[in-house]
């Protein structure tokens, strides 16, 4: 009864291992029961996997920002190449401001509009303005 009992045993791990495909050493170690040790283990390989995800991830956002300020230094040296820098006015120049309305009946109309006296000097090239041609004559203003 023994020897067919352990006849029995033996055929059905080999037809275990055969339609699994897995080999005697894997399928003894799925039956082995866990201790403290093996928990222990588990949880210092988590910690390893989690800090080396976090330098890998760091990589990858140093690795970006890097080549984001490049991308923003070549977009910023096309965009300066062209570009004309603003005149600097102070309080109390009299300046012409281009026309940007165009239309009909506007071709004989003067090109600029003004004079107007800068009253206030803001940051980022902009002026508070005043109309300066209530105070001169028509005639001043043409010559």
């Amino acid at each position: 009864m023994v020897q067919i009992r352990q006849q029995i045993t033996k055929n059905t791990k080999q037809h275990y291992m055969s339609k699994h495909k897995m080999d005697t050493i894997r399928t003894f170690n799925r039956n082995i029961m866990r201790n403290k040790e093996d928990i222990q283990i588990r949880d210092l390989l988590l910690e390893e996997m989690a800090e080396e995800l976090q330098e890998q991830r760091e990589f990858l956002r140093n690795d970006a920002k890097k080549n984001i300020e490049t991308i923003q230094s070549e977009n910023r040296k096309t965009y300066n190449k062209r570009r004309k820098i603003a005149p600097i006015y102070k309080e109390g120049d009299l300046v012409a401001i281009q026309r940007t309305q165009f239309g009909t009946g506007l071709k004989l109309r003067p090109k600029f509009l003004g004079p107007y006296k800068i009253t206030k000097v803001n940051s980022r090239d902009r002026y508070e303005v005043e109309k300066e041609a209530d105070k001169l004559s028509h005639r001043d203003i043409e010559n």
